[in-house]
């Protein structure tokens, strides 16, 4: 039990030191929620009427979590992903695994900590 405490502990000062002040079971929910999301998809309608050609966009809505929508994120910046046969680093993977990050990369992880902080206090109260 105390192994399993320090070890834990271990894991969130490095998080920590980083400036990024969450456990990592914090940061495995939000990744988990990122990567199980999916982009909106584009339909293109064309129609001729007759008098002329008409073309049609229909899109549906993206199911990303609220607090990654609208920011400009991608989920490659995020989450480790394959380019070319070589592993590209996401930020967040690389938290989790206590790497070190760029300034920018801890200012995008606490703005999503932030935003998924507020979620999480917004279905609290709301159950309540």
């Amino acid at each position: 039990m105390i192994k399993e405490y320090r070890r834990i502990m271990r894991k969130v000062m490095r998080i920590v030191r980083g400036n990024i002040a969450a456990t990592p079971k914090e940061l495995q929910i939000i990744r988990h929620e990122i990567n199980r999301s999916e982009k909106s998809n584009r339909i293109i309608l064309h129609d001729n009427h007759g008098h002329g050609y008409e073309t049609k966009v229909i899109s549906g809505e993206n199911s990303y979590p609220d607090y990654f929508k609208g920011k400009g994120y991608t989920r490659n910046y995020f989450l480790d992903h394959v380019v070319n046969g070589q592993v590209k680093k996401g930020c967040l993977d690389k938290a989790i695994r206590g790497e070190r990050l760029t300034k920018l990369q801890v200012i995008a992880i606490n703005d999503l900590l932030t935003g998924y902080n507020e979620q999480v206090e917004y279905y609290k109260n709301r159950l309540v």
